[in-house]
């Protein structure tokens, strides 16, 4: 069965509700038409004038409702969104509020919690934050600069700053950091 053109004059509002049903479905709108016609022939429907009165009141009704239910539940939808949005940004703004171990800097901090956001897809909450700044805590502690640790695992993109590394074992001076003028006072020149 081949495809025809059909011109047919509704107000623009009918098409438009027409094109929404038919989005919902998945369908062109000549699709959705097709499948409209064909159920009600599939019922026997379309028979009678009388019949036809009923069929287009009750779509006209349904029509009414459908259009109620798509504005309430685009009104609720953006309102989800919307607090949805704004409930991330306080989390956001309460995180990057946290008190910071001393050797952490705000915007060092700041610089860490977007890139988890970004590239990690990682939302902290406080509580997560507040637990992981714990742990940075233990490895300062054991002589450990956060902001250093935090721009090299920036870096290296690291899914953490401070392993079990920095927290079990202080920190040591590598052989940079030495006393090289201890080290060459021992020689003696024979």
């Amino acid at each position: 069965m081949g495809k025809v053109v059909v011109s047919i004059r509704i107000d623009s509002d009918s098409k438009e509700l027409w094109r929404r049903l038919a989005e919902k479905e998945g369908r062109s709108l000549g699709g959705y038409l097709d499948r409209v016609i064909a159920l009600m022939e599939a019922r026997d429907l379309l028979n009678d004038a009388s019949t036809m009165d009923v069929i287009a009141d009750r779509l006209v009704t349904i029509s009414n409702r459908l259009e109620e239910m798509i504005l309430q539940g685009s009104k609720k939808m953006v309102k989800v969104k919307e607090s949805k949005v704004q409930r991330g940004q306080e989390i956001l703004e309460q995180v990057l509020a946290l008190e910071l171990p001393s050797s952490l800097t705000p915007a060092v901090w700041q610089k860490w919690v977007i890139r988890l956001r970004v590239k990690r897809n990682n939302h902290l909450d406080v509580a997560t934050a507040t637990a992981m700044l714990e742990r940075w805590e233990l490895a300062q502690e054991n002589g450990y600069d956060l902001d250093e640790l935090v721009e090299l695992a920036i870096q290296r993109n690291n899914a953490d700053a401070v392993y079990e590394s920095h927290i079990d074992q202080p920190k040591r001076e590598g052989k940079r950091g030495g006393d090289h003028a201890s080290l060459f006072g021992e020689c003696v020149n024979a």
